[in-house]
């Protein structure tokens, strides 16, 4: 899920329509941030896995529990709404391990068992398209995962229904909602398994900050694009993975950097195997 000498925002997530066209500027990658910027540092990354189903469910309105097979011992986990797995497929497995960002939490503390779309809660739509199902897991307060769950193969758009907070350091970042687009390829999920660099603050700057990625290996090659909707606009910017890695930086809105006091509506992430503009 870094922040450049020039101006970036991002992680990992549909983006509010805005009137507004995109501007984004190049600069040398080798200047490091300023200091004097206030910025939230960002390490995380969503964990995940490569499984294998153990039975067969088909496809259900609502969430199902599955057990699948990882590193060789089962475990537990949630099929998405919408989706069937059949004994023995090979299915992309998120984890609890890890916070998905330090410091992020659900906005008024999270829920520990919350109703459909309450805040944390995670959604899946398969090929971006048709009905958005649940997941049946959410993002405690703790920034990890409630539950375990799967994905098999193939083109998604994963929602994240907030309001988050990120804080750290006496800083804070709201975020109403992230947005995934991309792919599960032979258990393996085009999100970023790491992120690394800085985070603007509410009422900050995103000028000049960076943000790493790292895809797992499957994604060594392929393009993304880093997408912040805010009330000032949208920060948007396309880069071609190199070894599974990018950088966003220098990422301007008509030359306004400045994130507003209330956060970002929402940030979207998106991998693609071919150019995407």
């Amino acid at each position: 899920m870094s922040w450049s000498s020039k101006r970036i925002f991002s992680f990992i997530v549909g983006a509010t329509v805005v009137s507004s066209m995109i501007v984004g500027c190049s600069g040398d990658g080798s200047v490091g941030p300023n200091p004097g910027t206030p910025f939230i540092e960002a390490n995380g990354g969503v964990p995940q896995e490569e499984g294998a189903a153990t039975q067969t469910r088909g496809a259900s309105e609502q969430p199902q529990q599955v057990q699948v097979t990882v590193g060789g011992g089962p475990v537990d986990a949630m099929l998405p709404g919408g989706l069937s797995v059949t004994a023995g497929e090979t299915l992309a497995v998120f984890d609890t391990s890890e916070v998905l960002i330090e410091g992020l939490s659900v906005a008024g503390g999270g829920n520990t068992a919350p109703s459909r779309q309450s805040a944390g809660e995670i959604f899946v739509r398969r090929n971006g398209v048709g009905q958005q199902f649940s997941t049946g897991v959410f993002v405690l307060s703790s920034g990890r995962l409630s539950r375990r769950f799967v994905l098999p193969d193939g083109m998604y758009e994963v929602f994240i229904s907030g309001p988050f907070l990120i804080a750290r350091g006496g800083n804070r970042l709201d975020i109403q909602s992230f947005i995934f687009h991309g792919e599960v390829r032979n258990g393996q999920a085009s999100i970023p398994r790491t992120i690394s660099g800085q985070l603007p603050i509410n009422g900050g700057s995103s000028f000049p900050l960076r943000l790493n990625i790292q895809m797992k290996n499957r994604f060594s090659a392929g393009y993304v694009e880093l997408k912040v909707v805010h009330a000032n606009g949208i920060l948007h910017q396309d880069k071609t993975l190199a070894n599974g890695s990018a950088q966003f930086h220098d990422l301007v809105f008509s030359g306004n950097s400045v994130i507003p006091q209330t956060g970002l509506q929402t940030v979207e992430f998106r991998y693609s195997a071919n150019p995407i503009h």
